[in-house]
C-alpha cells in the first residue's frame, strides 16, 4: 500500500468505525505545504505542529496531519492531532490494528481530559494548584516549543511545568502550562514552582536502589533514603545506585527534589557525578570512584540504544558538596 492509498483509506475508515465515535464534521485534514492564503490555513496550528513534530519554526506546514475536534460545549473543545506519516509507518511495521489502537487511545485520553473539567479551570490558580507537577524533558529535543511554556533549564535538561488532567487506570495525562496562563495567575514564579515541586514529590517520593534490579516490582518502602533512620546510610563506592521515584515514570525528577542532592552527598561521603540514563532514572557515582569520561562514554552508548522518548541528557552532571552547585561536566 502506498502512502497516498493509506491516507485515503485512513480518512474513510476514521468516520466509519463506530467504536471510534468520530463524525465527519469533527475531522479536518491539513495537507503538507499548507501556507498563508490557503483555505483552512491556521497560523497557530501550523507553527505549533511544525515545532512539535519537526522542531522547526515555519509558517508552511511540514507533513500531512488530521485533527479530530470533540466539543463538550461551545467554549470547550479538545483536539486530537495525528501525523499521517507516523501512522503510515506504524501501519507498515505493525498493521492497521496498531494504527486504530493508537487513534482510539488518543481519542479516549482527549475525552477524559475534557470530562475532568480541569482544563476549564486552568486560569484559576487556587482550583488547579494541587494538580501542578514538574516533569523532566530533553531541552535540545524541544527547545523551540518550550519558548511558549514555563520551564527551568539545567544544562541540556529542562524541568517543565505541567497540569495533571487525569491520573488513573489509563495512566497519567498531563499538559504543559503556557507562559501566558502562568502570567495570568499574577503570582511569583517561585511560589508556583515550589507548589508544583511539592505536588510532584508527594505523588512520587524519591527512591534509591543500590542494585538496579531492585526497582522491579519494588514494594513502596524499598529504596527509601531521605530519613535519618533509613536502611541506606552509606553508598558502596564500587556500585552506582539508581535514583528514581516510587512511580518510576519521569523518575529523573527526583534529583531536583528539595534536599535530595544534599542527602546523596552525605551518603556518598562528598561530591558525586550524575548520569541521567533515561527520563525515568539517574545513576549516582561518588567522586573518585570512576573517571567522568567513562561515565560519558557509557551514557552516550546507552542513548544510542534507547528510544528518543526515553532520552533525557547527553551530559554528565556534577554535584559539588562544598558549594552546593549542580553543573554539567565540561570535557
Amino acid at each position: 500500500m502506498t502512502y497516498q492509498e493509506f491516507c485515503s483509506s485512513f480518512l474513510t475508515q476514521l468516520t466509519e468505525k463506530r467504536e471510534l465515535g468520530v463524525r465527519p464534521g469533527e475531522v479536518q485534514f491539513y495537507p503538507e505545504g499548507l501556507s498563508e492564503g490557503d483555505v483552512r490555513y491556521d497560523e497557530q496550528f501550523v507553527r505549533e505542529t511544525n515545532l512539535r513534530y519537526n522542531q522547526t519554526e515555519s509558517d508552511v506546514l511540514i507533513g500531512d496531519y488530521v485533527t479530530v475536534a470533540k466539543a463538550k460545549n461551545e467554549q470547550m473543545k479538545q483536539i486530537s492531532r495525528f501525523s499521517l506519516e507516523e501512522l503510515y509507518d506504524r501501519q507498515v511495521a505493525e498493521g492497521w490494528e496498531s494504527v486504530w489502537k493508537q487513534v482510539q487511545d488518543s481519542l479516549h485520553a482527549a475525552g477524559e481530559m475534557m470530562e475532568t473539567g480541569v482544563l476549564e479551570q486552568m486560569h484559576n490558580y487556587e482550583q488547579i494548584r494541587d494538580k501542578l507537577v514538574i516533569r523532566p524533558v530533553c531541552f535540545n529535543d524541544c527547545r523551540r516549543e518550550l519558548r511558549e511554556y514555563v520551564y527551568e533549564r539545567y544544562g541540556d535538561v529542562a524541568l517543565v511545568l505541567y497540569l495533571t488532567v487525569y491520573d488513573g487506570e489509563r495512566g497519567l495525562g498531563t499538559v504543559k502550562v503556557p507562559r501566558t496562563t502562568a502570567d495570568g495567575w499574577k503570582l511569583p514564579r517561585k511560589r508556583v514552582w515550589e507548589d508544583a515541586m511539592l505536588n510532584t514529590y508527594v505523588a512520587a517520593p524519591p527512591r534509591l536502589y543500590l542494585d538496579p534490579v531492585d526497582c522491579i516490582h519494588a514494594p513502596y518502602e524499598k529504596g527509601e533514603f531521605m530519613s535519618e533512620n533509613s536502611a541506606i546510610q552509606k553508598l558502596d563506592p564500587e556500585r552506582a545506585p539508581l535514583l528514581t521515584t516510587t512511580r518510576k515514570l519521569n523518575g529523573a525528577i527526583a534529583i531536583f527534589y528539595p534536599g535530595v542532592k544534599e542527602r546523596l552527598a552525605r551518603l556518598s561521603g562528598g561530591s558525586y557525578y550524575v548520569a541521567f540514563t533515561s527520563v525515568n532514572e539517574a545513576c549516582i557515582h561518588p567522586a573518585g570512584t570512576i573517571l567522568p569520561i567513562r561515565i560519558l562514554r557509557s551514557l552516550k552508548h546507552l542513548n544510542r540504544t534507547c528510544g528518543e522518548a526515553e532520552r533525557l541528557s547527553q551530559k554528565v552532571f556534577f554535584y559539588d558538596a562544598e558549594d552546593g552547585s549542580f553543573k554539567t561536566v565540561e570535557f
